[in-house]
């Protein structure tokens, strides 16, 4: 569809004005509402179609907003500031960190924050270069879809080989999504004509001392994807535009999913 091969060539220029912010690239899209999907919207409207009504239609914010939200949006600031000093070859610039962390945060929060920075430091990507941090980009996936959209948090190379990294933090380690990892991959190999990538999470657990912890705080994880099971997955996203669209198209959406779980359940 010629329309969403337009939102493609925007959605790529406004990548090229934003100049790697990745903050500023999210902001202006959904401020000029260029069509597009994203591994979160998808997720999002298979949890509950009225969470994506709130979030993506809405534009609501979570109330109260989820102290979580902003520890976790500042340790991957801290974590992209590493890799783009270590990409730059600038000097260690972390001599005000703690202090960020403190005006951001009190309590338990500042304490999860200082140490999931902590373990961070201690398991930094070695042996790779920095290819880039943050990185935004956007793929045509299907003549019937908006063209997909997406950031990763951070890019190495090795020999002509990718390894991408996706930054998670919590409470827990939760399990992971294959779709994205799906979509990472569909990206890297159309860019760079099949080049060989891996994808990792680097999942930071919360904790309140480092010095009385059962369970590690940080775990690395390789997730794999076979090429040939993307068919599934593209009928997954089919699947989810489907309501999307209809959303949009002035359907109601249902109530579902695990509310407890839901950073909106008080807006609903």
């Amino acid at each position: 569809m010629e329309y969403f091969k337009e939102a493609a060539k925007r959605i790529d220029q406004l990548i090229r004005e934003c100049r790697g912010d990745s903050d500023r690239f999210a902001e202006t899209l959904r401020g000029e509402e260029i069509p597009h999907l994203s591994f979160s919207q998808v997720t999002t409207i298979e949890f509950c179609e009225y969470r994506y009504y709130l979030q993506y239609i809405e534009k609501e914010e979570p109330v109260p907003f989820p102290e979580y939200f902003t520890k976790g949006k500042l340790l991957h600031q801290l974590i992209a500031e590493t890799y783009e000093m270590i990409k730059t070859g600038s000097e260690n610039g972390n001599v005000s960190v703690e202090y960020r962390i403190a005006d951001a945060c009190v309590g338990d929060n500042k304490r999860h924050l200082v140490n999931a920075y902590h373990v961070h430091q201690a398991n930094l990507w070695v042996g790779f270069k920095v290819a880039d941090v943050e990185h935004p980009f956007v793929m045509e996936i299907d003549d019937e879809l908006p063209p997909m959209v997406g950031v990763i948090d951070l890019v190495l190379t090795q020999n002509g080989h990718f390894v991408l990294v996706d930054h998670k933090s919590g409470r827990n380690f939760y399990p992971y999504d294959e779709l994205q990892v799906a979509i990472y991959k569909k990206y890297i190999q159309a860019t760079y004509q099949g080049a060989d990538c891996q994808l990792y999470y680097d999942h930071y657990r919360w904790v309140n001392n480092l010095d009385r912890i059962r369970k590690p705080a940080f775990q690395r994880t390789e997730v794999s994807v076979d090429g040939s099971s993307w068919p599934g997955y593209l009928k997954r996203i089919q699947k989810a535009y489907t309501l999307i669209r209809g959303i949009k198209n002035g359907m109601t959406p249902s109530r579902g999913g695990e509310c407890f779980r839901c950073p909106y359940r008080k807006n609903c």
